[in-house]
């Protein structure tokens, strides 16, 4: 029987788990946007994209986390757009925004990837080769040797 290694199932549902969280956040930031000011910095999920904002002016109030309905619709792309960098913005000096379609096709490969090789054959094939052992009542795989 072909052993699955432990190691592989962690990676293969953390990356299906982060796939999910990345397209839901990639939902949630069309209709709102949320942010945390801390400092000087400000990581911003808008319009399904990721912004660093470098804040010019930090104001006290507002820095912590801020959720906001109604998305600002910076270019009404829906995130469908290549990264890049914004200088002086409403205040904000330094911007960088990576649109949230990068970092998901960059796990979804992967994660199928061992979703494929994770998979079970059908019953009554051999578990380490998939060979089909209809008729076979030696109990032993004839093309790999495996006992089934």
């Amino acid at each position: 029987m072909k052993r699955r290694s432990r190691t592989r199932r962690v990676l293969k549902w953390a990356g299906t788990s982060a796939c999910v969280l990345i397209v839901v956040a990639w939902g949630f930031s069309l209709k709102w946007y949320a942010g945390l000011a801390w400092k000087e910095w400000a990581p911003v999920i808008i319009d399904g994209q990721v912004w660093l904002w470098h804040l010019y002016d930090p104001d006290e109030k507002y820095t912590g986390w801020h959720f906001v309905m109604g998305s600002s619709r910076l270019e009404h792309t829906y995130g469908l757009t290549w990264p890049k960098g914004w200088d002086a913005w409403f205040g904000w000096t330094r911007s960088w925004g990576v649109p949230l379609w990068l970092p998901l096709l960059a796990l979804v490969l992967p994660t199928a990837v061992l979703w494929h090789c994770d998979r079970r054959s059908p019953k009554g094939h051999c578990q380490s080769c998939g060979y089909d052992l209809t008729g076979n009542e030696s109990g032993v795989c004839p093309e790999c040797g495996e006992s089934t």
